[in-house]
Order: structure tokens, then C-alpha cells, then sequence
């Protein structure tokens, strides 16, 4: 239960207002929980990926402007591009380009997001396979940025 407050002016309306789950869900709280558990480790493996994919493509693109020579940072392109595709240009692009990790981790993060059940056996394989190729592909960009970061 909530208490909500609503002021305009010198008037003040206070209320109640209680939450409960949509009745035409027949999802059971420990089902509900392992869901939202699922969710939060696969937004976690994707947030940790996106913010060194960031870190990766802002070096990148500061050493392109500074003039770098393309070849001298290949092994971060290369480590960024096995991971994301960024050469998408229309909204056509995911059938004409295979999907990368980051775009896999995407799919099954709105496939476990549109079912308010617990996720599935071949959820949590996929997940965990995901997972293990994201930390690897993390630890390949970091050695990137770093070997680059070292030769400037």
C-alpha cells in the first residue's frame, strides 16, 4: 500500500492506493521471483558488456579523430565488432547481418521480458552459455583497449 499525495495550490488530497499483481496472470509469487532474479543477472551481464563496449568505441573514435592509423587500432575494432554490429542501417539490418553477442543477449532478454513466468530450461542454458562468451568477449576488448591505450 501507498500513500499518494497530490497538491495544487494551497489544496492537499491524500489517499491510499494499494498494488496487486494483474488478475488475469495465474503466475505464482516464487515463479514471479525467479523471473525478476533471471532479469536482473541478464541485465547485469549487460550493462557490465555495454559500458566496456562504450569505453571501447569512445577510445576508437578519439584516436580516429586524432588521425590514428586504422591499422594500429584493428585489434580494438576487431574486439568491439565481435561483439555489437554497428554497421546496421536500416530497420531491415537484422536480416541482412548476423546478430552479434550484445544482439543475442538482447533477444532473450525480450523473450524472458514479454512471459510473466519463470524462465525456462533452454532460457537458462542460453543464458549461461550467453554469459560465459560476454565475460570472455569483455576480457578480449579490455586487453584491446589497453594494447592500444599503451601505444599512444
Amino acid at each position: 500500500t501507498y500513500r499518494v499525495v497530490l497538491g495544487y495550490g494551497d489544496r492537499k488530497m491524500v489517499t491510499q492506493l494499494g498494488v496487486s499483481l494483474d488478475p488475469r496472470i495465474h503466475t505464482g509469487a516464487e515463479a514471479l521471483e525467479r523471473r525478476l532474479a533471471f532479469r536482473l543477472r541478464l541485465h547485469a551481464t549487460l550493462d557490465s558488456l555495454d559500458i566496456a563496449l562504450n569505453q571501447g568505441i569512445a577510445l576508437r573514435d578519439s584516436l580516429t579523430a586524432a588521425g590514428r592509423d586504422s591499422s594500429s587500432i584493428a585489434p580494438l575494432t576487431g574486439a568491439i565488432d565481435s561483439l555489437v554490429e554497428l554497421a546496421i542501417q536500416s530497420s531491415e539490418g537484422d536480416v541482412s547481418h548476423e546478430p552479434r553477442l550484445r544482439g543475442h543477449l538482447g533477444f532473450l532478454a525480450g523473450e524472458v521480458d514479454m512471459a510473466y513466468a519463470a524462465p525456462n530450461a533452454a532460457e537458462e542454458a542460453a543464458y549461461q552459455e550467453l554469459a560465459g562468451e560476454a565475460e570472455a568477449g569483455e576480457a578480449r576488448l579490455r586487453d584491446a583497449i589497453a594494447k592500444v591505450s599503451a601505444s599512444r
